[in-house]
Parts: structure tokens; sequence; C-alpha cells
């Protein structure tokens, strides 16, 4: 993978996310792959940059502690049948069919 280096002077791709980039590039020509036809690393350098924001934020327990709490309490509550009727009329604009009791 090339960033090149106006990407680093810019301080859009840091050196560690090079790095690791690089690493993963190497790992790529060893099985023989050419290149990255299905663009599995294209925002690899994006998802490294906000690892490293969680894993400073996991680091600070007070922190953590509180986004978590925060993020339970800020959820829906979740039913699976639900999620399949809001599916059904909302994506696929299809109505349930009567299932009579006994069959």
């Amino acid at each position: 993978m090339h960033f090149g280096q106006p990407g680093i002077e810019i301080g859009l791709v840091t050196q560690d996310a090079m790095r690791r980039c690089e690493g993963l590039h190497l790992g790529f020509e060893l099985l023989g792959c050419q290149g990255d036809p299905y663009l599995l690393l294209a925002d690899y350098a994006g998802y490294m940059t906000c690892q490293d924001a969680v894993s400073a934020a996991f680091r600070d327990t007070e922190t953590w502690t509180r986004m978590s709490i925060l993020n339970t309490a800020r959820m829906g509550k979740f039913s699976s049948d639900r999620s399949i009727a809001e599916y059904c009329r909302d994506i696929w604009q299809v109505n349930p069919l009567p299932i009579e009791a006994g069959a």
C-alpha cells in the first residue's frame, strides 16, 4: 500500500498508521494477492485512527465507564419480532400473513 509522502506531510496519514498498513500490505503480497482489488484496506488508516481513540478512552476507566453507562441507557428496547415487523413494513413493504391457532 502506498499513501505517499504528501499524505503524511499534511497529516492525513500518521506514520504509525502507515506502519500498520504496510504490514497488512506485505501480508497480502505474501499470500500472492495483487494490490487491493476489493478495497479491503481503503479505509484502514481511518479505522486505525478511530481504534486509537477507542483504546485511549478504554484506558481512561472513568471516561469509559461513563460512556458505557450512557450508551446502555440510550439504547432502545430490542425485540427481534419488532425489528422484523419494522423491516416488513418499512423496507420490504409486505404485510404479515395471518396464522390460525392450532394450524
